[in-house]
């Protein structure tokens, strides 16, 4: 599922994906509205906001540019082949979990700087994946022991 959702933020045929933030803020500039309402939100300095907004849009590209399109067009090819009747084998050919996590991570970076320049906020959604990941290893560490116990019911 991590997959699938991390290709199709990525997909430049989505109706919203970080291929057409991309393209807004590469080409585009849409920070004159942002800087507005980030102004609008508090007592911000002008030079402050500009200057904020600036570095958060350029962290975005430079996120989006360390974006490795091989290791995403795994990610497509695993849901345009292997989706059906994916076992864990197909999906490693496709893609690899250090691939996959690297595209997690970017993707982590390139949410954490939209949320400064429209929101203003610090939350890192890093945080939330840790967390996810800590609990997602505590559970299985649990299973593997509680199997190694001969205390699962299978």
């Amino acid at each position: 599922m991590a997959a699938l959702r991390s290709f199709a933020v990525m997909d430049a045929t989505s109706r919203v994906s970080f291929q057409s933030v991309y393209q807004l803020m590469k080409y585009a500039d849409p920070l004159g509205f942002l800087q507005q309402r980030l102004l609008e939100q508090g007592n911000y300095h002008t030079n402050m906001v500009k200057r904020a907004s600036d570095d958060a849009r350029d962290a975005f590209i430079t996120s989006y540019e360390a974006i490795n399109w091989s290791e995403v067009g795994g990610l497509q090819r695993f849901r345009n082949t292997a989706l059906a009747h994916a076992t864990f084998e197909d999906f490693s050919q496709s893609v690899t979990y250090g691939a996959l996590e690297r595209l997690v991570h970017l993707q982590c970076e390139m949410c954490h700087q939209l949320n400064l320049l429209y929101k203003g906020s610090a939350e890192h959604p890093i945080q939330r994946l840790n967390h996810a990941r800590a609990v997602s290893s505590n559970f299985w560490l649990a299973v593997i022991k509680a199997d190694a116990d001969k205390s699962l019911d299978w």
